[in-house]
């Protein structure tokens, strides 16, 4: 297996060559990869462009009462969404291309892309999980506990619509974007006051949540996640404060 790889190491990637960085997330119908289904997949890239993201219909399971009550997903949601077969190749050709793969307890969503036979390249990988937990247990002392996504959003300041995997993924790289600015700045402790506070009431409407990749724009301006691949090897994308770093420097 790769190696993993720190959220700052992470943020270098996706500063380098955005389009080989993949941020995966998955919902399904239980935790055990062996026996239960994926429901929806979500790819997004390294300035949070959508490349792939579809309910899926998961044959041989008629119902999951208890993953329904966390992901909301329903049994007609998915009645005609396409099956893992009739979106396999579509999704392989993403995966193809990754050099470094992004996710919350990321090793969850691979284990059951692999299970469902799609085809994922062993390769460099981030989990943000294992990067906050640290962050949150030097302020709040939980014992190392493993905490939500919900719980390093809100850490961050971060609204979304959990349990949803396309907003799950943009909550995850704008939360490994963060992390990677404390590890670059090596603040290893963070005001209180924002570890200490309790997550609020997350926001029901998508369009009010906030934008992960806000802080991105182009070499001249332009926000990235509006660009195509080409025109971003024309002009790199950057963090805004990484840019005004370099024009005081």
């Amino acid at each position: 297996m790769m190696p993993q790889v720190s959220c700052m190491d992470a943020r270098r990637m996706a500063y380098a060559d955005p389009c080989d960085v993949l941020v995966i997330d998955t919902e399904t119908t239980g935790l055990d990869s062996s026996r239960d289904k994926l429901l929806s997949i979500a790819i997004i890239d390294g300035v949070g462009r959508t490349l792939f993201h579809s309910l899926i219909h998961p044959y041989g399971r008629k119902n999951w009462p208890e993953a329904e009550k966390i992901n909301h997903i329903t049994t007609r949601m998915v009645r005609d969404a396409p099956s893992v077969y009739e979106i396999r190749d579509r999704v392989n050709g993403i995966l193809s291309h990754a050099r470094l793969f992004i996710g919350y307890n990321v090793s969850f969503d691979l284990d059951f892309l692999r299970a469902a036979g799609f085809e994922v390249p062993d390769t460099d990988w981030c989990d943000v999980m294992d990067d906050f937990v640290p962050i949150y247990d030097s302020i709040n002392h939980t014992g190392g506990r493993w905490q939500k996504l919900t719980t390093c959003a809100t850490f961050f300041g971060y609204r979304f619509v959990p349990h949803d995997a396309l907003e799950d993924a943009k909550a995850t790289l704008y939360c490994c974007m963060a992390i990677a600015h404390q590890q670059r700045m090596g603040q290893e402790q963070i005001a209180p006051e924002l570890g200490q506070n309790k997550p609020d009431r997350q926001s029901k409407n998508p369009r009010t949540a906030a934008k992960p990749l806000d802080f991105y724009r182009s070499t001249k301006g332009r926000r990235c996640s509006d660009m195509t691949s080409d025109e971003m090897r024309k002009e790199p994308c950057r963090a805004i404060e990484h840019k005004v770093q370099e024009e005081s420097s």
